[in-house]
């Protein structure tokens, strides 16, 4: 490296690198919520039709075929798009297998509940315990995703997600 003094102005010449640099430009802007990408879990959701969902005492659920009768179980919907409701499964409420109730009054028939949907998501920690909240990932690259903020049953802006979700369950208390 030379220096040289030219005019007042302190000039330095570099010698030139053979080597090769790759680049891109991107032109698409994205807006979202920027999260890392050890917070992101996937989850398997039971997808049920929408017309399997029933209120009863101000909690949504289904009704659980039992022979000839049935019995409201209260559910947690995590997502939902315009034919299905996605819920979490567990032993105590819903799983696998389970008949359930599918429309109302004389057109009502069952349902077998037998698909699970794969959704990504993060745990939200805004209270004592964590809760899955499923995310739309926009972009994405080694460390970090941009996702789809103020969503009905999605993140929103504020927040407080675990940052490394690898070993958090549902319900687990965080502080």
């Amino acid at each position: 490296i030379r220096d040289k003094l030219v005019t007042g102005v302190q000039t330095c010449a570099l010698p030139i690198c053979p080597c090769t640099i790759s680049f891109s430009l991107e032109s698409e802007t994205v807006q979202g919520l920027k999260i890392p990408n050890n917070a992101i879990v996937e989850k398997s959701l039971l997808k049920i039709p929408l017309d399997c969902l029933t209120e009863s005492g101000g909690n949504q659920g289904v009704l659980l075929v039992n022979g000839e009768n049935s019995k409201f179980i209260a559910t947690t919907i995590i997502s939902s798009d315009d034919s299905y409701a996605y819920l979490a499964q567990s032993d105590q409420t819903l799983k696998l297998g389970d008949v359930i109730l599918q429309g109302t009054g004389e057109n009502a028939g069952q349902y077998t509940v037998a698909e699970v949907e794969t959704m990504p998501g993060v745990y939200v920690a805004n209270s004592s315990m964590a809760k899955f909240v499923p995310i739309t990932i926009l972009e994405q690259n080694q460390e970090y995703a941009i996702v789809r903020s103020n969503s009905s049953y999605g993140l929103q802006v504020y927040d407080t997600i675990v940052s490394d979700a690898k070993n958090i369950t549902e319900g687990q208390s965080i502080y």
